[in-house]
C-alpha cells in the first residue's frame, strides 16, 4: 500500500474560493485522494504539525475534525 503525506492545506483547500478553476481542481484531486484513503486504497500520513496548525486557525469552518481518522502516526 502505499503511503502518502499531504501538507495541511490540502486538507483546508476544499473551504477556498472555488470560482477559481486551479483551486476547484486542486479541491477535488484532494477529494480523490481523501476517498481513496478512506476505502483503503492508499494510507495517508499525520503529523503532529497537522494538529499544531489546525489549533492555529483562526476560521472555526475550516478546522480539520480529525486527520486522525484514516491517518497513521
Amino acid at each position: 500500500m502505499d503511503l502518502i503525506y499531504l501538507d495541511y492545506n490540502c486538507f483546508q483547500r476544499a473551504f477556498d474560493d472555488p470560482r477559481q478553476a486551479k483551486i476547484r481542481l486542486e479541491a477535488l484531486a484532494c477529494e480523490a485522494i481523501f476517498i481513496k484513503a478512506e476505502n483503503n486504497g492508499i494510507q495517508l500520513i499525520w503529523s503532529f504539525i497537522h494538529e499544531d496548525e489546525n489549533i492555529l486557525c483562526p476560521f472555526y469552518r475550516k478546522k480539520v475534525v480529525s486527520t486522525a481518522s484514516f491517518c497513521s502516526l
